[in-house]
């Protein structure tokens, strides 16, 4: 089934259905990014490089506003 195919189907659906498949189709894409990011995340705390790491103070300029606590 094409992109195309899928909009045209997606489009003549009734509204709450339409909704239900919108809501499935962007969990696949958070579970997928969220997979990813587990990976980097992962490979990233594996790393005993320390001139891949960063200072806290660095974090902070990083991070916005509130978002590390103090």
């Amino acid at each position: 089934m094409s992109i195309e195919q899928i909009v045209t189907e997606a489009a003549a659906m009734p509204a709450l259905e339409r909704k239900q498949l919108i809501g499935r189709l962007l969990a696949i894409g958070r579970a997928q990014e969220d997979a990813d990011f587990r990976h980097t995340l992962a490979e990233r705390m594996d790393d005993g490089d320390p001139s891949h790491w960063i200072s806290y103070d660095e974090l902070k300029q990083r991070l916005p506003a509130g978002k590390v606590g103090e």
